[in-house]
């Protein structure tokens, strides 16, 4: 098991774990390959999770237009880099197999630098046939796969429209890890009525799987969403900057050592954002959080063996 702490970070960042396995930079490429979700389509549902901003699926351009225009304003400012090709929008194993393989393909060819192919997708759109193929690839990049799960409350699951059940996810997990393939989680903090009890129960839930990484965002409240609509009409409480401070540090307290910390603050967009506006200061939010591991000696993991459920 390796440990990338620092002074600096008491926890394992992601920079720090590509730096040590790849011993260069490496920059992520999102990439649209148009795919919607089942849960905005009309398999599960029409309006997709209330949280998420409605996305159009139109007008997309070609995965090596949007590489390649990417990677043209990146390497004026880094010679020696490395690519993540990011399938970031919609849910990227909702599709049949052969158009699947077409992309992949696409994709890991456009560079010899790409390093990593990284999928996002739903709990409920992992398929073994699917998996049997993406595995055969890792002979050409390294493979992640990221899974939106959010909360291991199924009531506020259920309030947010997310569509599957928790065993859902288990069984996923049980198909993905039984590849080499690393499994990134997502969870949100600050769901609507959620305590925090409920958001430490998220991690000490997420223990129990043999996970590799995680992703931490706290709740956005956006303009073209469900929740935001309703939230512009009934304001709810939602978390300050210290309370998630707060959290997110019993969080990684509580979180494996082992798990690599794949983000602690999402990327909003100005235009679109309702609230909170603290989140839109990513390196404060970093900073703090920093500096309040520090001041206490904390470090990820010091808390897990207090983990008996």
């Amino acid at each position: 098991m390796s440990i990338y702490f620092t002074f600096e970070k008491h926890y394992n960042t992601l920079s720090n774990y590509y730096k040590n396995k790849y011993h260069q930079k490496l920059a992520k490429i999102p990439l649209n390959i148009g795919l919607s979700c089942p849960n905005r389509d009309g398999k599960l549902s029409h309006v997709g999770c209330t949280y998420c901003e409605n996305f159009k699926l139109e007008n997309i351009p070609s995965l090596s237009y949007q590489f390649l225009e990417k990677v043209e304003v990146i390497e004026k400012k880094w010679s020696n880099i490395g690519y993540i090709a990011y399938f970031q929008n919609g849910t990227n194993t909702y599709a049949n197999l052969d158009f699947l393989k077409k992309i992949y393909l696409e994709v890991i060819n456009l560079s010899p630098k790409i390093k990593i192919l990284s999928i996002a997708t739903r709990p409920d759109c992992i398929d073994t046939d699917i998996l049997d193929f993406i595995s055969t690839l890792t002979d050409k990049v390294d493979i992640q796969i990221e899974l939106g799960f959010q909360t291991s409350n199924e009531k506020t699951a259920l309030l947010i429209n997310r569509c599957y059940k928790n065993s859902v996810f288990e069984e996923a997990v049980s198909k993905i890890k039984k590849y080499n393939i690393h499994l990134i989680v997502h969870i949100i903090n600050g769901l609507p009525f959620e305590s925090e009890t409920d958001m430490l129960n998220t991690i000490k839930y997420l223990n129990r799987f043999d996970i590799d990484g995680i992703k931490i965002h706290m709740l956005n409240i956006v303009k073209d969403s469900i929740m935001g609509k309703l939230y512009q009409k009934e304001p709810f409480k939602l978390l300050t900057l210290q309370e998630y401070i707060i959290i997110v540090s019993s969080q990684i307290r509580l979180l494996k050592s082992s798990i690599i910390i794949h983000r602690i603050s999402g990327d909003s967009k100005k235009d679109t954002l309702i609230e909170p506006k603290w989140v839109l200061n990513k390196f404060v939010v970093l900073n703090e959080l920093d500096k309040y591991l520090r001041s206490r000696n904390y470090f990820q993991g010091d808390l897990n063996n207090e983990i008996n459920d």
